[in-house]
């Protein structure tokens, strides 16, 4: 009798353990002490993570993983002088002293000119203002927005790319130590994304960093790069009934839409 019991609590717990795991997440607040309109997130593992938004919001997760109720978890951080004129709407770190964010001006005779903020080694350096990148300097395009950054570490060496405004991508040349401007172009694109596009956002593939994908307002376009960014492919999805999924193992979908 006892061994029927106990043969039917197993089976009870093993039932309960599947439910369990096929029951839909349950979305909690992480702490308190956290208020503004987020534009990106990037976590480094289940504690630890950064999130920025509109009017200079940046915040930094630090190491409790479950916060009891009221506890603060996040807390704002200060990296540039006045930041509230700035809407960060990207950011990736590759540790916990090595990230980037960026983002773009809110307001005045300089709106959407792009700002890129680099910690580095913890610590973070003087921001590159979009009007300061070679290729984009002295050029009616000095004032482009910068709107999502993916960062990757290969053989020790960091690469990358910035979603931008008025059809660009920004590639990081380690050999150059500096951003690349780069244009999208496709025999089939139309000729007026190349130069209007917000490209939204950004996708490395984290085992090549020569294979990026981007997603554009405006119509909807797709592209990709399997060589760095030399040549490129582009797609014309519906942009108000389909989706597109970045491969596979990133386990993100992206839904096109009209900013």
């Amino acid at each position: 009798m006892k061994r029927l019991s106990l043969a039917v609590l197993l089976a009870a717990a093993v039932m309960a353990a599947v439910t369990a795991a096929k029951a839909e997440p349950i979305w909690v607040k992480d702490g308190a002490g956290i208020s503004g309109t987020f534009r990106d997130v990037c976590m480094l593992n289940d504690s630890i993570g950064w999130a920025v938004g509109d009017n200079g919001v940046v915040y930094k997760r630090t190491g409790i993983l479950y916060p009891t109720t009221g506890q603060q978890v996040w807390f704002s951080q200060m990296v540039m002088a006045g930041q509230n004129n700035w809407d960060f709407t990207g950011v990736s770190f590759v540790d916990e002293n090595n990230g980037w964010i960026v983002g773009y001006k809110n307001g005045g005779g300089d709106k959407y000119k792009g700002v890129i903020i680099r910690m580095l080694n913890g610590v973070w350096q003087e921001p590159l203002f979009s009007h300061r990148i070679l290729g984009l300097q002295n050029t009616p395009d000095s004032l482009t927005p910068f709107l999502k950054v993916r960062m990757g570490v290969y053989a020790s060496i960091y690469y990358g790319y910035i979603s931008c405004g008025n059809g660009y991508i920004l590639k990081w040349r380690p050999d150059l130590n500096r951003w690349l401007p780069i244009r999208p172009f496709a025999p089939e694109m139309d000729p007026s994304d190349t130069i209007s596009t917000w490209y939204k956002d950004v996708w490395m593939d984290p085992d090549d960093p020569n294979k990026v994908w981007a997603m554009g307002d405006h119509s909807g376009v797709m592209v990709k790069s399997v060589d760095g960014g030399v040549n490129w492919d582009a797609s014309y999805p519906d942009i108000f009934t389909q989706s597109y999924v970045f491969p596979p193992h990133t386990y993100t979908l992206h839904g096109t839409r009209v900013a």
